[in-house]
């Protein structure tokens, strides 16, 4: 390609011919269909009033969690999904080798606190 010089303008590049139009009676306007209404989502069970849920990740997925002095155990390894009374909740996680980790956690009525925890390993 040659830069042209200044107030010289380029020739209009060749066109392709146009498209003809489709033989009479061979084609119809696209029709959209009515829509459909949406599914409705399926009704959730009905909370217990006074509850609250604790979502609880943890690692490793082998750590032991106590919630309120009572060991948890969980199918879905190291996510626990506990419903406790509104309120106070000391959740502790341990696991040999690793340090403990403590806190306290204010559950409020209907609330779910999402709890993420990863444990360090202990230094020799």
């Amino acid at each position: 390609m040659e830069r042209l010089p200044a107030g010289v303008t380029s020739e209009l590049p060749e066109l392709a011919p146009a498209v003809p139009a489709p033989p009479a009676g061979s084609y119809r306007t696209p029709v959209t269909p009515p829509r459909k209404p949406l599914p409705q989502p399926a009704a959730r069970p009905a909370e217990a009033v006074g509850f609250g849920t604790l979502d609880i990740f943890v690692q490793p997925t082998s750590a032991d969690v106590t919630i309120d002095g009572q060991r948890w155990v969980s199918s879905d390894e190291g996510h626990f999904m506990v419903q406790v009374p509104a309120g106070k909740h000391r959740i502790e996680v341990k696991k040999s080798g690793y340090r403990q980790f403590t806190t306290e956690i204010d559950v409020g009525d209907g609330q779910t606190v999402p709890l993420n925890v990863s444990l360090m390993t202990t230094s020799s």
